[in-house]
């Protein structure tokens, strides 16, 4: 499996890298951006995609956004910088989605369509809601959670999550966001308290206040286990996404036996995806 090493740079003026893995006579491009702390060529799904897609006509880019891994050392406009999952801001994955869908759009084929696994797919959705200028032909998003403040404080974990909100708020308007703290929720990980207020702290990420407006084809994939046992993050989600959006345009599918990171049934997520692409018009 053939792939060539490239990169971009964000408005910003941050570097990302990424694999490309280009089919013979492309009809288009799948975007695939990874999870939390995970990057281009670290994630299981996007490797499966990218054995699947191109033999079928459909190129694959493997992408890196400013918060892969945990915590790394990059530069924005030539100035060094703390970047990874413990230091992104989510709204600014913006950026990074702009500026793969720029260069997509200099690869040969019609149709560019943005993807991702679980956060990724969240900055997919939310990218794509945002950003209703960007040239995109579809949207695939696999097993984005619900990020929400208000889901959160009633779950299993609230007591967890309140006290940890509360200390990195406070450490916030102290002007301490930058510091890192371990917190339990909603796993043990190491995250400045700046972006735990913002990824956790409201609704601004939540995918039920983006879905409704998406305006391009819009596949959604959750994991029959995941579903069952992945708590308020995931509990109902699906149809919660049907309920919110219905039309033509938005699918929304439950893959059977499948749990957040689709073990033992990617081959059969990877043709799910292709089945859906070949339906799509550039």
């Amino acid at each position: 499996m053939l792939c060539e090493l490239v990169r971009t740079q964000t408005a910003d003026g941050m570097r990302l890298d990424g694999a490309y893995y280009e089919a013979q006579s492309p009809r288009g491009i799948l975007i695939f951006l990874h999870g939390a702390g995970s990057n281009f060529y670290g994630g299981a799904i996007s490797e499966t995609l990218a054995e699947i897609l191109p033999p079928a006509g459909w190129s694959v880019l493997r992408a890196n956004t400013r918060g892969h891994d945990g915590v790394h050392t990059s530069t924005r406009a030539g100035v060094a910088c703390r970047q990874g999952a413990a230091y992104e801001m989510i709204d600014e994955s913006r950026h990074d989605s702009a500026a793969w869908v720029a260069w997509a759009s200099s690869q040969p084929g019609e149709a560019i369509v943005l993807g991702g696994h679980s956060l990724g797919a969240i900055k997919a959705v939310y990218s794509a809601a945002c950003d209703s200028q960007l040239p995109l032909s579809g949207l695939i998003a696999v097993s984005p959670a619900r990020l929400s403040r208000s889901s959160f404080q009633y779950g299993p974990q609230s007591m967890e999550f309140l006290a940890t909100l509360a200390d990195a708020e406070k450490s916030v308007r102290d002007g301490k966001g930058d510091e890192l703290i371990e917190s339990p929720f909603p796993m043990p990980m190491l995250i400045t308290c700046s972006t735990f207020v913002d990824k956790y702290g409201g609704e601004k990420y939540n995918i039920l206040e983006h879905v409704t407006a998406l305006v391009i084809p819009s596949l959604f994939i959750f994991g029959e286990r995941e579903l069952a046992t992945g708590g308020v993050a995931f509990a109902g989600l699906d149809k919660a996404v049907q309920h919110r959006c219905s039309g033509d345009k938005m699918e929304v599918n439950v893959a059977p036996k499948a749990d957040h990171f689709y073990q033992g049934v990617r081959v059969e997520l990877g043709h799910s995806i292709l089945s859906w692409l070949e339906k799509l018009s550039p």
